[in-house]
């Protein structure tokens, strides 16, 4: 029998660390707030709260009101931690208060600089969550040294015509996370190059292009892929006759970039997923495109298999990921000075080593650290309730909110042990 709980817990009396999950309610209703409850909260709010109050510190549940910034400043001051759980972009949308996203990013970035942890920051959503992150791991076991990222229209110009020259690619636009902007790219009639930089496409070679979200495929040539990518369709004279139905300009907007990646054919054997808690794996899921020979499996788009993280056939993936990679990753990507995303995934895909014939390795394609959710509590979003979600669905996802209360609290410990020692190497600081 599964002891439930449909409420937060009442918090410790004296709780070790007192800690806050911040959501919002965006305006507009229901369709706006498809991650929310009957009483409109996050859907895993409960959960996230009562593994933090089971592992010994207090978390209350704030709902953010950008209408009132200075308020919000000074009441989320008190606590020691924050959970942030409010998807990208609710802050943008129309109603919500101009300003309102960079006013709540720039308090947060006020309590780290405080020496307080927040999870995650914008600054660790931004990189982690960015696709030129995977340029910034192309050295690590999980990357891909020929992952190029594109800034300006000279820079994708330039190298394409190399990139695309030499193997089959992958180029995926900074924004969106269902596949939109995500290019698949062939030569058309024209052989691939044995070395890279041994030859650069034409303007008016062809490429087949299938885009991610819906896998439809275009024809074009290399000059009308270019002219989309960064003018978008408009001039039909340039970018020919468009299908899409977003619009192209991936460098327009503050941020913007193309990453350049190897297309990796065996993505249609599915992707694996690696669930971490900071540092800790909790599941791995394999997802593979429900469509036969499909290349997608973004979204809804892919029929999974759930396994423990010490399942026998990925322990090659686990053991370069979790020993090798995961403790240098915030130092590539310059966040020496942040804490592990605390509920966090990377997509891996496989591909044939480049070093050992017949092996199988495994390379990231995307980060995932913005507000990723606890799955197994999903019945209870959309205007349900805790109470929908099944005895077997609210065990499991009690077990990853138990250890993401038990990651809190430990990072909460070193942070503080090691600001501790700080302050008594220096005796200016902390007030005396």
């Amino acid at each position: 029998m599964v002891t439930r709980a449909h409420r937060a817990l009442p918090l410790p009396a004296d709780p070790k660390y007192r800690l806050v999950h911040i959501g919002f309610t965006s305006p507009g209703g229901s369709t706006h707030n498809v991650d929310k409850d009957a009483h409109g909260y996050r859907y895993d709010s409960i959960g996230i709260c009562n593994g933090v109050i089971n592992a010994g510190a207090s978390c209350v549940r704030l709902q953010y009101d950008p209408t009132e910034p200075e308020r919000m400043a000074r009441e989320l001051a008190q606590y020691d931690g924050y959970i942030v759980r409010i998807n990208p972009g609710q802050l943008s949308r129309p109603g919500v208060p101009q300003g309102a996203q960079r006013i709540f990013d720039e308090l947060m970035d006020s309590f780290v600089h405080a020496g307080k942890p927040v999870w995650s920051s914008p600054q660790v959503q931004k990189s982690m969550g960015a696709k030129d992150a995977l340029v910034r791991i192309n050295r690590m076991a999980c990357g891909l040294s020929d992952t190029l990222a594109y800034y300006t229209p000279e820079e994708f110009k330039a190298n394409f015509v190399k990139t695309a020259a030499f193997q089959p690619r992958v180029i995926k636009q900074n924004r969106g996370s269902a596949g939109e902007g995500i290019w698949l790219c062939w030569l058309v009639d024209k052989p691939y190059c044995k070395k890279f930089g041994d030859s650069e496409l034409d303007m008016s070679d062809e490429l087949k292009l299938m885009e991610m979200n819906d896998e439809h495929v275009e024809y074009h040539t290399v000059g009308e892929f270019m002219e989309f990518c960064v003018n978008g369709p408009e001039n039909k004279e340039l970018a020919g006759e468009w299908h899409s139905v977003f619009p192209g300009k991936y460098l327009t907007g503050q941020g913007s970039h193309l990453v350049d990646q190897r297309l990796m054919p065996r993505i249609a054997e599915g992707e694996v997923r690696m669930l971490m808690v900071r540092d800790q794996l909790f599941q791995i899921i394999h997802k593979k495109p429900k469509a036969d020979g499909g290349m997608s499996a973004v979204g809804g788009n892919n029929v999974p298999t759930f396994y423990r993280p010490d399942a026998p056939e990925f322990a090659g993936l686990r053991e370069k990921f979790i020993k090798e990679d995961v403790p240098h990753l915030l130092e590539v990507m310059d966040l020496q000075d942040q804490p592990l995303p605390l509920l966090w995934t990377a997509d891996f895909i496989p591909m044939d080593s480049d070093d050992v014939p017949g092996e199988t390795v495994y390379k990231v394609g995307e980060f995932n650290c913005s507000c990723v959710g606890v799955s197994k509590f999903m019945a209870s979003a959309k205007g349900g309730t805790i109470e929908d979600v099944s005895d077997d669905d609210y065990a499991e996802a009690m077990s990853l909110c138990d250890l993401i209360g038990k990651q809190v609290v430990k990072a909460m410990d070193t942070h503080w042990a090691a600001l501790q020692k700080d302050i008594a190497g220096h005796p200016g600081r902390g007030g005396g």
